[in-house]
């Protein structure tokens, strides 16, 4: 007999192994020195953890359905506006200053990149394996993008980005246990912060450690 105990690692193992435990606990009970109330304690609290596994698999499904959405949208939209613009050029009646008026004609001179008050705006997807940062370039060259995440107090500099999304794999700090990631992001030009930093967004997350190839 081993004085270690044992106690499954992910959350699916634990609710399994949890329901198991709690239904044949009371033919050990009095055996054991253990409570009818201590049993009901710990049932209430896997029903609780089942209900809040679903509500976060709920969240979830929505999360990535919105993003789905919300880029296609996106796509649609700039489509449209270049057959508009296709069809407006294509006019006998179409000039120039018709055009530069609509936004539709390139400027002679090119726009300085970057705007120093602007801030970034981003999405958060939050997945079984990651965490996808959908972020808006505009006329920047990337982002800086910080997260703080279970009881941390400092920002920590996850990397700087150029094409959207980012992709956050990094394991939980505590295997099986949700965190907290908080995050934000400042634009970049010519390896530059400028600008503001965005708004803070947060996700709860679990991920696991990948188990190694075999």
């Amino acid at each position: 007999m081993t004085q270690a105990d044992y106690m499954p690692r992910t959350e699916a193992e634990f609710v399994h192994w949890g329901g198991n435990l709690v239904s044949k606990l009371p033919n050990f009970a009095q055996t054991l020195g253990i409570t009818n109330d201590q049993i009901a304690i710990l049932t209430q609290e896997l029903d609780d953890l089942r209900a809040k596994i679903g509500e976060a698999t709920t969240v979830k499904t929505s999360l990535q359905s919105l993003t789905q959405l919300k880029n296609e949208t996106y796509h649609r939209a700039r489509k449209h506006a270049r057959d508009i613009s296709v069809i407006a050029k294509r006019n006998d009646n179409y000039t120039q200053a018709v055009g530069e008026d609509l936004g539709i004609e390139a400027p002679e001179t090119p726009l300085a990149k970057g705007n120093p008050d602007a801030a970034p705006i981003f999405f958060i997807t939050s997945m079984t394996d990651m965490v996808r940062l959908d972020w808006v370039k505009e006329d920047n060259d990337g982002v800086v993008i910080e997260s703080k995440r279970g009881t941390e107090a400092a920002w920590t500099r996850l990397d700087k980005d150029t094409i959207s999304p980012y992709e956050d794999s990094r394991a939980n700090l505590q295997a099986g246990v949700p965190e907290k990631r908080i995050y934000r992001m400042r634009y970049v030009v010519d390896d530059k912060e400028i600008g503001y930093w965005s708004g803070e967004q947060f996700a709860i997350v679990l991920i696991e450690n990948k188990s190694p190839s075999a």
